[in-house]
């Protein structure tokens, strides 16, 4: 799936059934290198800053992890085992870290409401020497729209919304509308939860990343885009809708009188104040503006490359929120402790647990609830993804274990992060260190960040030349994207997309072709300009990289 051009794993299932917690290490894992006792640290000291704060609390350690569903008592490994397991993770956190160009990371893992484990790692902006700490903000991305589920759960529980209220209660045709009349007037809260309207996966991205348009034209252009599935039949992940859900949830609370003036500050004080949330924000421009958050990169060839971050105010509940570890640690208790926060029941048990209930199948051992993926072994998940920032959650209500890890670097933040979760279930399960987890995901990514499928290749040889660039300016309109005008400067093309300010570089190709140079996500792709008439000026021009899989064209047609 899309989120802004790149792919969002927007829910991951890391366990293996068929492993189990051992009961003790035998006499071969005493004295292998990879089993716990092995404490060589060998050339393993940093080369960023890393705060040794890892934390071990021998009481949690009287309930196993296990990820398969049995009726049977599990075997409790002994205190010292849970120490052993978290200090050999450590290590590898802090090697695997050094193997990558992720410039900072943060890890929690909690248990029956303590936390086990807190690790920071690198600094804010790279090429400093600022550490990362347990109060600096990471953008979290998709895992924001668990907190808009519970948000509405909350409200739920009040009596002043309802899971099956439809959008029309809330939004007229003339603000919103979809592909089909009846769908319009039919589709629930529920359903935008769930992500089965009909619409494409990712389809409207674009048009807040790139176009610059505020969420209400968004959702009006949506009535351009047409269904590729039946309603509610399947799952088919869309920011534009989930984002909706919160903006109901926004006018419901308003129309019983919490006169909130904005989602964002609703979640403040519903959530964030009560749970004690420091840090957390759902606004952009407070994460922008603050002095402990982490800066954002793309690695291009090698170089890291400062890029971002996004802002994300205008999908605000489907995507919007930052927070620190420390404020991360609180989320986790919250959900495993079924909403209550230190004895206080903050969001209705039988509320939120629907939230983490299966709606919408999303393949055949996966199922999708509100904001949360949920496995046929009860693991409970969901990733964040906006470009650049990478973010894993995983709860394990059976075991009252949760886990989650913060990255800012878009190549191998999704590796890395994976990588830390799979890494830490099977050293905990088997008393074994299997390294090829964390290598052959970043070997994957490093392939991944090579793939050119969409670009485009060398020119020919020699390219065919352009014409006088007076062919190619002009204002272009497309129904749903809205205009792209192509402007001339300093004898090269730049195209600005809707109400962007942000120019977009153009390079010649060949021919009547041009390449986007200078963003990460859409680099070498195609403008290709067409249908030049005997004016001697280009009546179309085709931009590749918002036409593939969101439903519509991006194709545009010269009006000036």
């Amino acid at each position: 799936m899309l989120f802004g051009g790149i792919v969002l794993v927007c829910f991951i299932a890391f366990f293996n059934p068929n492993l189990n917690p051992p009961n003790t290490l035998n006499d071969s894992q005493l004295n292998s290198s990879n089993s716990l006792d092995s404490n060589d640290t060998s050339q393993l000291q940093p080369n960023n800053p890393i705060n040794n704060n890892y934390l071990v609390n021998n009481v949690l350690a009287t309930s196993v992890i296990s990820y398969e569903s049995t009726d049977s008592i599990q075997p409790q490994p002994s205190p010292s085992y849970l120490d052993k397991v978290l200090a050999k993770f450590d290590i590898y956190v802090e090697k695997f870290f050094r193997e990558n160009l992720i410039p900072a990371s943060a890890v929690i893992i909690v248990k029956d409401g303590n936390v086990i484990y807190q690790k920071c790692l690198g600094v804010k902006e790279y090429g400093t020497q600022d550490p990362v700490n347990e109060d600096t903000l990471f953008q979290i991305g998709s895992c924001s729209k668990a907190f808009t589920s519970a948000n509405i759960a909350q409200l739920v529980n009040l009596g002043i919304m309802h899971w099956n209220d439809t959008v029309r209660s809330y939004f007229t045709p003339e603000e919103f509308q979809l592909y089909s009349a009846t769908v319009s007037d039919e589709i629930t809260i529920r359903d935008l939860l769930c992500h089965c309207s009909g619409l494409p996966a990712s389809s409207g991205d674009q048009l807040w990343m790139y176009f610059n348009y505020t969420y209400p034209d968004v959702l009006y252009r949506v009535r351009y885009i047409e269904n590729n599935t039946v309603f509610r039949s399947t799952f088919q992940y869309n920011n534009i809708m989930y984002c909706l859900a919160g903006e109901c949830a926004f006018r419901a609370a308003k129309n019983a009188g919490l006169e909130y003036p904005s989602w964002q500050e609703m979640i403040k004080e519903m959530i964030f104040k009560p749970m004690e949330m420091k840090t957390a924000t759902a606004d952009f421009y407070e994460f922008l503006n603050s002095s402990n958050r982490v800066h954002t990169y793309v690695n291009i060839n090698g170089t890291i490359t400062e890029w971002g971050p996004l802002n994300v105010d205008e999908i605000k509940g489907a995507g919007s929120i930052a927070f620190s570890i420390n404020d991360m640690a609180k989320w986790l208790e919250l959900q495993l402790a079924n909403g209550n926060y230190n004895g206080i029941q903050l969001i209705s048990s039988e509320e939120l647990t629907k939230t983490k209930t299966p709606q919408i199948k999303m393949d055949g051992s996966t199922w999708y609830g509100f904001g949360w993926g949920i496995t046929s072994n009860g693991i409970i998940t969901h990733s964040g993804n906006v470009p650049p920032s990478k973010t894993l959650i995983s709860l394990d209500p059976a075991n009252n274990l949760g886990f989650a890890v913060v990255s800012n670097e878009d190549t191998y933040g999704i590796a890395f992060n994976k990588a830390l979760y799979l890494f830490f279930i099977n050293l905990y399960q088997t008393g074994q260190v299997d390294e090829t987890i964390w290598t052959e995901l970043r070997d994957s990514a490093t392939k991944t960040s090579q793939d050119t499928t969409g670009k485009l290749p060398d020119p020919p040889s020699p390219p065919e030349p352009a014409k006088n660039l007076s062919t190619y300016v002009g204002v272009y309109n497309n129904t749903f994207y809205g205009n792209v005008n192509v402007i001339s400067g300093d004898g090269k093309l730049i195209l600005l997309m809707g109400n962007s300010t942000e120019p977009t570089n153009l390079e010649h190709w060949s021919g009547d072709v041009f390449k986007i140079v200078d963003n990460p996500f859409s680099y070498n792709t195609a403008v290709n300009f067409t249908s030049i008439d005997g004016s001697g000026k280009a009546q179309q021009v085709k931009v590749d990289y918002i036409e593939s899989g969101y439903g519509v064209n991006g194709t545009f047609n010269r009006t000036s």
